[in-house]
């Protein structure tokens, strides 16, 4: 059985045009064209957000959502939590919806976190008598005891994500929409709400979760779409829509060096031609397992004389964590000189010692002996590390333990 349906489904927005097809947005239209005497009519367009998406999601089973900025993936979602209509198309959804979209949507800021969380609760569909039942569980889950009779206005935005995600949380969906919200509050609560999920995906509700954390993603949807303008590009394992994706984003990033490279006009000493992630096969991946190794090719074009000069490359976690920064020079190779014109094809390999996690790397090119940096590139290409290891952290140092015990014992 299918809890969710999307036919053909397309979605249409005429920029330019305001509101959301409301009375109030109608009325204010027709003044303004009354006003400007219908001058902007002109310059309006169609863009469609979404065209012709098509795919089936069984009961109980978990699909991913990604894509780069403005690629339809919170359309999707808002058609899905029925806060927009399709321009063409059709949209099924079977069963209760909780939509972890606009957390603590719905709060007042003048009242209490307890009175919010029976509004909050209410507007997600819940009874009273369900909100009586739940309140210490919410309450707990969010970490809020002593603040819970306390104005939300006076809330941190940390505090106020916590309690909207406790109460949608707590709604006991069919049908659960999870829009980047695995990021609010510190690391032990984001471990919570992952936790959450899975607890709802045993369970057999139906998750649909749109977010750039594909870690998070991996770890959550064995089946992921992946869109680009608005359309389907792959729709299947999440391991091949990631590393689809990542050839997505390094295509785009090598457009924008281009662009950037023609704006400087000859500008840059040193500019980046091309680049390349692949393993000791020589296959071109975006996705590695611990011990493997990897290889990343750069090729740099000189349109400047420069002396004494390191080809460096660091690697780091997602959250700007530095794992490694090293240069051809400490690894042994040295280059005097290159010319106007030069071109330099540079190889960097590492192990991949690493948890899983996502991970980055970035390349430059300097003076060895001013520190001058001719080129610089923070985030060349992403990678991601997907593991069964049980350890937790960033590098894997082979640990290994030893234990005793005695034969001695205490009455």
């Amino acid at each position: 059985m299918n809890s969710i349906c999307f036919d053909k489904v397309g979605k249409k927005y005429v920029l330019g045009e305001r509101g959301y097809g409301m009375l109030r947005d109608h009325i204010a239209d027709t003044c303004r064209l009354f006003v400007s005497r219908q001058k902007d009519r002109a310059s309006k367009r169609a863009f469609w957000a979404l065209k012709d998406v098509c795919f089936e999601l069984k009961h109980g089973r978990a699909l991913g959502i990604i894509g780069p900025n403005g690629a339809g993936k919170s359309t999707i979602l808002k058609l899905l939590a029925k806060v927009i209509k399709p321009t063409v198309g059709k949209v099924s959804i079977v069963g209760r919806v909780a939509p972890l979209i606009e957390l603590g949507a719905g709060f007042h800021p003048e009242l209490t976190g307890r009175e919010n969380v029976y509004l909050n609760g209410s507007i997600l569909g819940m009874t009273r008598a369900e909100v009586n039942r739940k309140f210490d569980s919410i309450v707990a889950f969010a970490d809020l005891q002593d603040f819970i009779d306390t104005p939300v206005k006076r809330y941190s935005s940390g505090m106020y994500a916590r309690l909207g995600f406790a109460v949608a949380a707590h709604v006991e969906p069919e049908v659960l929409l999870i829009d980047e919200v695995l990021s609010v509050g510190d690391i032990n609560f984001q471990q919570k709400c992952l936790k959450k999920m899975n607890d709802f995906r045993k369970r057999g509700c139906t998750i649909v979760f749109v977010s750039h954390n594909v870690d998070a993603i991996l770890n959550l949807c064995p089946r992921t779409i992946l869109l680009k303008k608005g359309q389907i590009v792959f729709d299947g394992d999440t391991g091949q829509a990631i590393n689809r994706y990542h050839k997505i984003i390094a295509g785009e990033m090598m457009g924008k060096m281009q662009s950037d490279e023609e704006d400087n006009n000859g500008k840059q000493r040193v500019n980046i031609v091309s680049f390349q992630l692949t393993n000791s096969m020589n296959e071109s991946v975006s996705m590695f397992k611990n011990k493997d190794k990897a290889v990343l090719k750069v090729e740099y074009c000189f349109t400047a004389p420069v002396a004494n000069t390191s080809f460096g490359f660091f690697v780091r976690r997602d959250d700007r964590l530095l794992i490694v920064d090293t240069s051809s020079v400490d690894l042994g190779s040295v280059v005097e000189r290159c010319g106007a014109g030069n071109r330099a094809t540079v190889k960097f390999e590492f192990d991949v010692n690493l948890l899983t996690g996502i991970y980055y790397i970035g390349t430059y090119v300097r003076d060895n002996v001013s520190g001058e940096y001719y080129c610089y590139m923070d985030r060349l290409v992403d990678f991601l590390v997907n593991d069964d290891y049980a350890f937790q952290g960033v590098a894997d140092l082979k640990p290994k333990s030893e234990v005793r015990i005695s034969e001695e014992y205490l009455e």
